[in-house]
């Protein structure tokens, strides 16, 4: 099984963001091992990724979780050993960077990041300092202000999710194997939801939640688990269904998945959700019930995705998936098999491959 710092310094962290023209978006890849940040366009009619000129783009020290506002005109990436945010101008016309300095100081190893989906709040994990960042994004030039100290949390959070109507955050703890919840004010500050910490499994690692904001999904690394919980008052039972924000486990979770899994990836519809499984050397996928939450294999798969796949991506439009191979540093592309135009959930590698020279570090994808 990979250890945490191995997973993470050979995460990749794919941002496709709907720049320049309508045929394409564009691919944002940190690389921890050269201090940079790699730009690459992605072409819509096949999934295929070329690098675009001028990329890699300098960071700070070991560059690690990156995400994209909204509208597509900031980066902001999160320098590991440096302790900092950097954030980046994006060109409207090709998709490249230039950094705006200062960087801005956060907690000891910012590990996690994630923005609201109105641009106007950035949460970061610190796994040493343990503790939850909350940064006001400036919506003219993407500057950032912290909004309080930052909120302590359990010893060590790796990965967080905020809900699509930035209500609620997310926030795993690897070592408890749980999910911590916490309520979102308007001025960004955190309030710790009742009955929270919430248990999922040994090892969780990663997170996120559904567009309905009905579910979220948690993967454990260690039992080789995912587990699917409601988001309260959504399908909740008395009493826990009193505590908007609350979770409740699903009919059935957690579910197995392949050996190892480290990755999750939910289609932008909820329908479909795919596991990276890093010591089966595949990608594991369930058809999701919208009304239960209850997960359904996908007969045709598990999915071949080379060796010690580490991350699973869906791209804006449901139409294709990423994943990247920590062994021969490859992102596969395949696209959900459709019948009658409607996907079923079952992949086909299309055979575009893009080879990425350095090790990278976490992927999430916007539209």
């Amino acid at each position: 099984m990979l250890d945490k710092d191995n997973l993470l310094a050979l995460t990749l962290l794919l941002l496709l963001a709907s720049i320049g023209c309508a045929s394409s978006h564009t691919a944002y890849l940190t690389l921890p091992s050269v201090n940079g940040i790699s730009a690459y366009r992605v072409d819509n009619s096949n999934g295929r990724l070329t690098e675009i000129v001028g990329s890699p783009y300098a960071t700070g020290n070991s560059p690690g979780p990156v995400v994209v506002d909204p509208t597509h005109r900031f980066v902001w990436v999160a320098n590991r050993t440096d302790n900092t945010i950097s954030l980046f101008q994006i060109d409207s016309v090709n998709g490249g960077l230039s950094e705006v300095l200062p960087r801005t100081t956060t907690g000891y190893n910012p590990l996690a990041m994630a923005i609201n989906s109105s641009g106007s709040f950035l949460f970061v994990a610190n796994e040493v300092s343990s503790s939850i960042s909350v940064y006001s994004i400036n919506s003219v030039n993407g500057a950032l202000r912290a909004v309080s100290a930052p909120f302590p949390t359990f010893q060590s959070p790796v990965a967080l999710a905020v809900t699509p109507s930035g209500q609620y955050l997310y926030v795993v703890n690897s070592n408890l194997g749980a999910v911590l919840a916490y309520a979102v004010s308007p001025s960004g500050t955190l309030e710790t939801i009742a009955g929270s910490p919430f248990f999922s499994g040994n090892g969780a690692s990663a997170v996120t939640v559904d567009p309905k904001e009905h579910f979220l999904y948690v993967v454990n690394t260690t039992d080789s688990t995912v587990s699917i919980f409601s988001i309260c008052p959504y399908l909740c039972p008395a009493p826990v269904n009193a505590t908007p924000g609350a979770l409740s486990p699903v009919s059935g979770s957690p579910f197995a998945t392949g050996m190892a899994p480290v990755s999750l990836a939910l289609t932008p519809s909820g329908q479909f959700l795919y596991v990276a499984n890093a010591s089966s050397n595949n990608i594991s996928g369930y058809t999701i019930d919208p009304t239960n939450g209850f997960a359904t294999e996908i007969t045709e798969g598990p999915f071949s995705a080379g060796s010690t796949p580490t991350l699973v991506v869906s791209d804006p439009d449901g139409v294709y998936i990423y994943a990247f191979s920590q062994t021969s540093k490859t992102i596969t592309v395949f696209t959900l098999t459709t019948t009658g135009g409607e996907p079923e959930g079952d992949l086909t590698n299309t055979g575009f491959s893009a080879t990425i020279s350095q090790p990278v570090a976490a992927m999430s994808v916007s539209q």
